[in-house]
């Protein structure tokens, strides 16, 4: 039977939510939910590949003071990818600020964002921002990916106006994750599928990046640790656009 994540679902209060430190557990309920709405046999949905990357190309997305103030952060726009003729689910990753109850995304000074492979060794592919609407077309106007509701059946992804088209992570947050677990520049984030119950978005378990720290191969990512800590903890939920904000640019 399908079922919704054991995580609560956070309420829209026009203020940032909290990013929620997940256990093994609750990763595992994530993924799972994902596995039977995204990925169930005999559907034609892409690839569901575990991503990384390493945290010095992440943070090559963030503009300096983005991981201290409040109000800015990271965000992570749903694409799909294709390498050797295979799609794949992937993000396009830029930075974001919140103000006035709105977003708005931050291009690099470059003018690049970042897409994530499925190899850390192969760093990030580089596409310019203004090219961030075309990227997103491929997830959300295709005419075959498909998610099933709560009595397993088969909707268009592209016929959800509240599907999230983006999981934003507030910085201060992203920034705890990696210092709790003393993560280096050369250490791998590795980003995962996963899906949330979300009353306003269609009543379904919608499509959520999990972010997990991998230092020297090994998961950070277990049942244990301290309280108020990212330590062994995977980062998920951030706020999703939509339904938790207007579509993102």
């Amino acid at each position: 039977m399908l079922k919704k994540s054991n995580l609560q679902e956070n309420p829209f209060d026009n203020k940032i939510l909290s990013n929620i430190a997940v256990n093994l557990t609750l990763f595992g309920d994530l993924r799972q939910n994902f596995e039977e709405r995204y990925n169930y046999f005999g559907n034609p949905n892409p690839e569901d590949e575990v991503l990384e990357v390493k945290v010095i190309d992440l943070l090559s997305v963030i503009p300096a003071g983005y991981l201290t103030t409040d109000g800015r952060g990271i965000a992570f726009h749903h694409v799909i990818e294709n390498e050797g003729g295979q799609d794949f689910y992937s993000f396009a990753v830029t930075a974001w600020k919140y103000e006035n109850n709105e977003f708005t995304g931050v291009p690099l000074d470059n003018n690049k964002l970042r897409i994530l492979n499925r190899s850390a060794n192969q760093g990030t592919d580089e596409y310019d921002f203004s090219n961030l609407a075309v990227k997103k077309q491929t997830y959300h106007k295709s005419d075959t990916l498909k998610v099933k509701n709560g009595v397993g059946a088969e909707i268009l992804v592209k016929t959800l106006p509240k599907h999230p088209q983006a999981c934003y992570f507030e910085g201060k947050n992203f920034k705890k994750m990696l210092d709790d677990n003393t993560m280096g520049n050369n250490d791998v984030i590795e980003v995962l599928n996963g899906a949330i119950y979300k009353a306003n978005a269609h009543g379904l378990n919608v499509h959520s990046p999990i972010l997990v720290c991998n230092k020297a191969g090994v998961r950070q990512l277990s049942d244990e640790g301290p309280a108020g800590s990212f330590e062994n903890k995977a980062l998920d939920v951030g706020r999703l656009c939509p339904p938790e904000c207007n579509k993102p640019n």
